[in-house]
């Protein structure tokens, strides 16, 4: 969903954000399931799953296609990155795609 918003936000009458916003909540919830696993939150996703997941946020951030929504993609990846290892996976990722 985030992407097809962020896809097709040049082409809409986004003038009072509800597309913004939208885009933004989905992203939240996103960030949510990536870190725990639905129905279960104190549960948190294997490793290897997040990693997926991080991967694709690293590379909508170094995207920035549409850039009014790279801070949002931003604050989804620092909510995944719940662990250390996450966070030297995301250092590493950044690196590729930089």
């Amino acid at each position: 969903m985030s992407e097809t918003i962020a896809k097709n936000i040049a082409i809409t009458d986004d003038s009072n954000a509800h597309y913004s916003f939208s885009l933004k909540a989905a992203l939240e919830k996103l960030a949510g399931c990536m870190v725990s696993r639905a129905g279960r939150p104190r549960e948190k996703l294997p490793a290897g799953e997040r990693r997926r997941y991080i991967s694709w946020l690293v590379r909508r951030v170094a995207l920035g296609d549409p850039d009014f929504f790279t801070e949002d993609f931003a604050s989804a990846l620092d909510s995944v990155c719940v662990a250390q290892g996450d966070r030297e996976w995301r250092k590493a990722q950044e690196k590729r795609h930089g």
